[in-house]
């Protein structure tokens, strides 16, 4: 997301749609957080990792009463599905691509609640919250500006295209936010997930931080002819960042607000 987003009529969900008789179990054995501790009423944050531990998709998972249904935040959602497609072998499930439907600001609604009703959803995140619904259904509490604000300074990320399949979880806080789960059984991913836990060493984090610099979404972030991070995120002087460790507080004109934990 960026301040100058489209029309909030014009943001269309990308959304995922796993039903059958395995997508629970598929589910499980594919993203990295606890698809099993899922429960009605309620979403989590979620992640695809490559083998190697690299992000291939973050988003936001809910259980529908036939399966199961994943917001990307970031990348599309056909691409994605292709993907996750080969992985299906014998396994008892289809996984779709769910049109139709809208992404809209909405007002405050308590972190992980699922609030449902014929013609829209609610994802509640705190001070704010994600509505899904048809065109014509899409309520306007708020603008996109001020929730891009929220999601910014609470460490909610969206993820530009050029860094899918490139960040390690550390590196966008999925720890904290419960997108990767620990002590969970074999996913792709899970050695590097374990591994980077335990040492704790990773060089990446992710910051909101405020600057006068007209960055962009995407954007590398240089200092000294060296990439130190990539911006991910800008709401006006507030931009969420992924950078290096302590290469910041050379930036004279960039002033770190809250680095977030791993």
């Amino acid at each position: 997301m960026t301040t100058d987003m489209k029309h909030e009529a014009e943001q269309l969900a990308q959304l995922l749609y796993l039903h059958g008789e395995d997508a629970d179990k598929f589910a499980n054995a594919q993203l990295a957080s606890r698809v099993d501790r899922l429960e009605p009423g309620q979403w989590q944050w979620s992640a695809w990792l490559d083998a190697a531990g690299r992000v291939r998709c973050l988003g936001m998972l809910w259980r529908m009463q036939d399966g199961l249904q994943l917001l990307l935040r970031g990348g599309k959602a056909e691409p994605v599905g292709h993907a996750m497609q080969r992985y299906v072998l014998r396994a008892k499930l289809q996984i779709e691509v769910a049109e139709g439907l809208r992404l809209s600001p909405g007002t405050a609604l308590p972190s992980g609640q699922l609030e449902r009703n014929p013609d829209r959803m609610a994802l509640g995140l705190g001070d704010y919250s994600l509505v899904l619904a048809s065109h014509n259904g899409a309520p306007r509490h708020s603008d996109w500006n001020t929730v891009n604000r929220l999601a910014v300074t609470c460490g909610h990320p969206w993820l530009p295209d050029n860094v899918l399949d490139k960040l390690l979880p550390p590196a966008l806080g999925l720890y904290s936010l419960g997108a990767v789960a620990l002590g969970k059984g074999c996913y792709p991913g899970q050695e590097m997930v374990n591994r980077l836990h335990t040492r704790g060493t990773h060089k990446f984090a992710m910051a909101h931080v405020q600057t006068s610099r007209d960055w962009t979404p995407g954007e590398d972030i240089v200092q000294e002819d060296q990439r130190i991070g990539t911006v991910l995120q800008r709401a006006h002087a507030d931009s969420l960042v992924v950078v290096r460790h302590g290469t910041l507080t050379a930036m004279g004109d960039v002033r770190t607000v809250r680095e977030f934990p791993a």
